[in-house]
């Protein structure tokens, strides 16, 4: 019986050594697949020929997935965590050997990416992988916070673009897109479009910044109303697919807590004049001037009528709800279409729907033109002759809550 009890106990031990054995070798496999040979490298073809492409293909391809409606079907992905219960395992420099502890999760990235880029190189790009960060021996220090540096070009004769980042989700994008895909997998297998994603691309490869949908650069291009009305109608039939945060309640900073019980003295653009406001909607004035004042200056056709905030010239002391009175028109002999608003949500939407963007962003928070179509509408008056189907709402507005 003892002798039975002694072998059962055996067996246990002996499976989990092998079961540990077994996954500190597979974390060590991933860090040593990127030491094999160009010989070996060599030997892997893609199954299916995909013709490498110059710098101008890209751009155009990128217009065309940002403009045009995805109709697949797109996986969730599963709600599932890597596991993290080894903390650190052996990396292998793949350049000089040196052995080092790494994170488990820092030598699984480097393993899973080092594949992706073998394969973005058997398609012919000009690609580099530097991975001189994880070695103390390569970059003669410590570095507490290591990344993969990225490099690509599309001529022998341009510069690298140089781009640091250890998301997995970067490369397969890059992937996916130069092999003609129109989605790619992100975390946890959860599918995203490349269209509502070109800001991963203009991160890897410089390419497409007209078409960013981050870039606070970006300048305001002039079109006509009849592509504006397309661009609405696209957005009105199109779900928006792109990495999307969970708002994040808003918290006044140091700034606007000071100010919101304190008043100030607004000057009137029209008479010079001084009539004192609430500070808070002085705030809110500067924001919406300079907002139109880029609209302005890209070349639309736009008035700001600020009248009722100035007691002088509204001829009221005491206006609890006062208003701008936006205006705006597509062509010299068209009226302008006209209304009244004082909601600095309305005119981000309208700044970045002219953009050509997505999204954008209300007191920390961003929402998607996709579902603020009516904001476009009542700021424009475009789309009226479209049948643009508008959504119920489901939530308060930012200024009804």
């Amino acid at each position: 019986m003892k002798n039975k009890t002694k072998l059962s106990t055996a067996i246990l031990i002996g499976s989990a050594v092998i079961g540990a054995t077994n996954c500190e070798a597979q974390v060590e496999n991933n860090s040593k697949d990127l030491q094999k040979d160009s010989k070996n490298e060599n030997q892997l073809e893609p199954k299916i020929f995909i013709p490498k492409k110059d710098s101008i293909e890209l751009e155009q391809r990128l217009k065309e997935l940002s403009t045009t409606t995805y109709k697949g079907k797109l996986e969730r992905g599963a709600m599932c965590y890597e596991s993290g219960g080894i903390t650190e395992v052996d990396y292998v420099c793949p350049i000089c050997g040196e052995n080092s502890n790494k994170k488990h999760s820092e030598v699984s990235s480097i393993g899973k990416i080092g594949k992706i880029f073998k394969e973005i190189k058997l398609l012919g790009y000009d690609v580099v992988l530097d991975v001189d960060d994880f070695c103390e021996k390569c970059s003669g220090k410590i570095i507490k916070d290591p990344s993969l540096k990225f490099m690509i070009r599309f001529s022998p004769n341009s510069k690298y673009h140089i781009v640091r980042t250890n998301i997995i989700s970067d490369y397969n994008c890059l992937l996916q897109f130069f092999l003609n895909k129109e989605k790619y997998p992100s975390i946890n297998g959860r599918e995203l479009t490349i269209g509502d994603n070109t800001d991963v691309i203009y991160k890897m490869t410089g390419l497409g910044k007209v078409y960013q949908e981050y870039d606070r650069y970006a300048k305001i291009i002039i079109r006509d109303s009849i592509e504006l009305e397309k661009r609405l109608k696209f957005l009105s039939e199109t779900p928006y697919t792109g990495e999307f945060y969970s708002p994040i309640s808003f918290q006044p900073s140091s700034y606007e807590s000071s100010i919101s019980s304190s008043y100030g003295y607004y000057v009137c653009p029209t008479c010079g004049k001084e009539t004192r406001r609430p500070s808070l909607v002085l705030f809110d004035i500067e924001n919406i001037e300079k907002i139109v004042k880029q609209i302005k200056d890209a070349g639309y056709d736009v008035v700001l009528e600020q009248k009722e905030f100035c007691k002088y010239c509204s001829g009221r002391i005491f206006l609890n709800n006062a208003s701008f009175v936006f205006k705006i028109r597509f062509s010299e002999n068209s009226d302008y279409h006209v209304v009244k608003s004082d909601i600095s949500g309305d005119y981000s939407c309208l700044f970045h729907f002219l953009l050509f963007r997505k999204t954008f962003v209300v007191n920390s928070r961003r929402y998607t033109i996709h579902d603020n179509i009516d904001i476009i509408q009542k700021m424009t008056g475009l789309g009226s002759d479209l049948n643009i189907p508008i959504k119920p709402k489901k939530k308060k507005k930012w200024y009804e809550e």
